[in-house]
């Protein structure tokens, strides 16, 4: 076990500080997962299809 040394203080500030940076990352992916979402159904209302989704053309 860790013993009550002169550096424990620092110790835990930076697992809380990893742990602080950890869920704001986690939370900063969800919302820019939520915003690209929602872009591309706007885009898919509009009538735009990804190219991987067009019909390709054929060659006369």
């Amino acid at each position: 076990m860790i013993e009550s040394g002169e550096h424990l203080e620092y110790i835990f500030g930076a697992y809380g500080l990893s742990a602080l940076l950890i869920v704001l990352l986690s939370v900063w992916v969800v919302l820019s997962y939520k915003k690209q979402k929602n872009r591309l159904d706007t885009l898919k209302a509009m009538g735009l299809k990804r190219r991987s989704e067009r019909t390709p053309i054929k060659p006369e």
